[in-house]
C-alpha cells in the first residue's frame, strides 16, 4: 500500500526533511516525532512493545496483514497509538482512505478521533504534510470528519447502527466495558456485532483490513472470538511467559526471562503486586497476563477467608440484607449478615440470620438483627442496607415507618437502599470483592454454627442452588471496602 519515496541528494542534506521523510515511511519514527503534539510535557518511554505495535500496525497498511488483534494490558498506550497516531499517519499518502473506529463507549471513541484531527491541525502536522490534503468545512465534526481528498474518518460505539456508513479499515479499541466481563449477553452481543454487522461496512470484504486491540477480560471476548478465527496475533502480557509465538511479520517477544516485565519503567514490581491485591488472581490474569481462565469451580476459595476468634475493635458495622418472604422449603432464604470494618480497612463477618420467612417475619427479623447488633456495638450508628430489588422495596418502606400490630409496636429503623446497577449479573457484582477476600482482608468468626453452610455456598457460586448469602457479601464489601478506603464512617 505505501509506496517508497526516494530522497534527493539535496533532500538528504536537510536534516529536517530526513527527519520528515523518516516519519512519512515508519509509524514507529512519526510516533516519535507526533508524541509532543499528543502528550506536551510528557516524555514518550519508547518500549519494545511501542514498536511492535507500530511494526504491526504498518505491515496492516502495507497490506501484510489483513485481520489484526492486539492484546495488551491497559495503560500501555494502545489508544493513543492505533485510535489517534495511527489513522494521522496513513493519511500522509493515502489521504483518500475512509476510517471507521468504534469502541465500547461512543465518547471514547468520539474522544480519540478529536485527538486524531488534533494532530492532522497541529502546525507541525501542517508544516510538513499539510500540502496533502485540507479538512473540509460542512463534515468536520467530533464523531465524522472528512477531508478534501474524500478521506473520512467516523467514529462509534459498539452495537451502534452502521446503516449507510462505510470504510476501508475497521478499528475496534476495547469492545468491551470491563463491568461486562462476566456477562454472557452483553459479550455475546458485541461478538455478533462484530462478526454480522461491521463486515458488511467494509468497502472491499476481500482486502479491507480490521484491527481489533483490547485487554482480555473473559475467554468469550471478542479477542478470544477473532483468535479463533485465525486473526494475526500480537500478544503483549505484562509478564513473560516463555512462547513460541512468531507474528506474521517474525516479530517474537524480546524477554527471555519469566517474569520479566512490560515496561520496568512504568509499571514495576511494586506497582504490580499492588494490582494483584487489588484485581485478585482471575481478573489480574486476564487483564495483565492476557490469560482469562475459565471459571469452572466457585469464585471463592475456602482458603481466602480469613478467620477470627475474637472480634477486633469495630469503627463502622451495618446489616445487609437479601429479602424473600414466602414461606415453605421450596422457597429461598431472607438473609441478614452484620459485617464491621476496623480502623485499618479489614472486614469482618459478625452474624448472620438465615431462614425462610413470611413478609411480616421479615420484618421482625430485621427488628431482631437490628437490636442485637446494637447491642453489641452500643456506639454506633447502624443501619439496614437492602438491596433496592421488587422484594426488597417493601420491606424498605416498611422498616422506615413504626410497624403496628395487634400485639406489638416496633419502632422505625434506618435503612439505605442499595441501588445495584441492572446491567450486571450477580456473577459479576461478586466478582467486583473478590480481590477483597483473595487479598486476606475479609475475616469470618471461626466457632460460628453457620460457618460451614456460609461458605459451603460462597465456595459453590455461581454454580450453586443458592446465592443469597453471596449478595449480602458483595454488598457489605463493596460498600464497607469503598468505606474504608475514603474513611467514610456514616450510613
Amino acid at each position: 500500500m505505501l509506496a517508497a519515496v526516494q530522497p534527493t541528494y539535496g533532500e538528504l542534506l536537510d536534516l529536517d526533511v530526513i527527519r520528515t521523510l523518516k516519519a512519512e515511511r515508519q509509524l514507529r519514527n512519526f510516533v516519535r516525532q507526533a508524541w509532543p503534539e499528543v502528550e506536551p510535557g510528557r516524555d514518550l518511554i519508547p518500549g519494545f512493545y511501542v514498536d511492535a505495535i507500530c511494526d504491526h500496525l504498518q505491515a496492516v497498511a502495507e497490506g501484510d496483514i489483513k485481520r489484526l488483534v492486539i492484546t495488551l494490558p491497559p495503560g500501555f498506550l494502545k489508544s493513543t497509538l492505533v485510535s489517534v497516531l495511527f489513522p494521522a499517519w496513513l493519511w500522509i499518502d493515502h489521504p483518500s482512505f475512509r476510517f471507521l473506529t468504534t469502541s465500547h463507549d461512543s465518547d471514547l471513541a468520539m474522544r480519540d478521533a478529536v485527538r486524531s484531527r488534533r494532530v492532522i491541525a497541529s502546525d507541525w502536522y501542517q508544516e510538513r504534510w499539510g500540502d496533502r490534503f485540507a479538512m473540509t468545512t460542512d463534515q468536520n465534526v467530533k464523531t465524522r470528519y472528512e477531508n478534501d481528498q474524500t478521506g473520512h474518518r467516523i467514529s462509534l460505539g459498539t452495537g451502534s447502527g452502521v446503516t449507510g456508513k462505510r470504510g476501508d479499515l475497521l478499528i475496534v479499541d476495547d469492545p468491551h466495558d470491563a463491568k461486562d466481563a462476566h456477562s454472557p449477553k452483553a459479550l455475546a452481543e458485541t461478538v455478533r456485532w462484530w462478526n454480522e454487522t461491521m463486515p458488511s461496512r467494509l468497502n472491499d470484504p476481500k482486502t479491507s483490513p480490521k484491527i481489533v486491540i483490547q485487554q482480555r477480560l473473559h475467554v468469550n471476548d471478542l479477542a478470544g472470538n477473532v483468535i479463533e478465527q485465525g486473526y494475526e496475533h500480537l500478544n503483549l502480557p505484562m509478564e513473560y511467559e516463555p512462547t513460541t509465538q512468531v507474528t506474521g511479520i517474525g516479530w517474537t517477544d524480546p524477554r527471555n526471562i519469566p517474569g520479566e516485565l512490560l515496561d520496568p519503567e512504568r509499571y514495576g514490581a511494586k506497582e504490580i503486586t499492588e494490582k494483584k491485591v487489588e484485581l485478585g488472581s482471575q481478573a489480574y490474569s486476564a487483564q495483565y497476563q492476557q490469560k482469562p481462565v475459565r471459571q469452572e469451580g466457585g469464585m471463592f476459595k475456602r482458603s481466602w477467608w480469613q478467620s477470627y476468634r475474637d472480634l477486633p475493635k469495630i469503627v463502622k458495622a451495618e446489616l445487609y440484607v437479601d429479602s424473600a418472604f414466602k414461606e415453605g422449603v421450596e422457597n429461598d432464604y431472607s438473609v441478614f449478615a452484620l459485617w464491621g470494618a476496623d480502623g485499618d480497612g479489614n472486614l469482618y463477618l459478625v452474624r448472620v440470620w438465615r431462614e425462610r420467612v413470611s413478609f411480616p417475619d421479615l420484618i421482625r427479623l430485621g427488628h431482631t438483627a437490628y437490636a442485637w447488633a446494637s447491642r453489641l456495638f452500643p456506639g454506633l450508628k447502624i443501619a439496614l442496607v437492602v438491596e433496592d430489588k421488587a422484594s426488597g422495596q417493601s420491606a424498605i418502606q416498611t422498616w422506615k415507618l413504626p410497624y403496628y400490630t395487634k400485639d406489638e409496636k416496633l419502632p422505625a429503623l434506618p435503612v439505605v437502599a442499595f441501588k445495584i446497577d441492572g446491567t450486571q449479573s450477580k456473577t459479576a457484582r461478586a466478582d467486583g470483592v473478590t480481590a477483597i477476600v483473595e487479598g486476606g482482608r475479609a475475616h469470618i468468626p471461626e466457632n460460628a454454627d453457620w460457618r460451614e453452610d456460609w461458605l459451603l455456598e460462597h465456595q459453590a457460586f455461581p454454580h450453586g442452588d443458592h446465592d443469597d448469602q453471596v449478595d449480602t457479601t458483595s454488598m457489605a464489601l463493596t460498600r464497607l471496602a469503598l468505606a474504608a478506603s475514603r474513611k467514610l464512617w456514616s450510613a
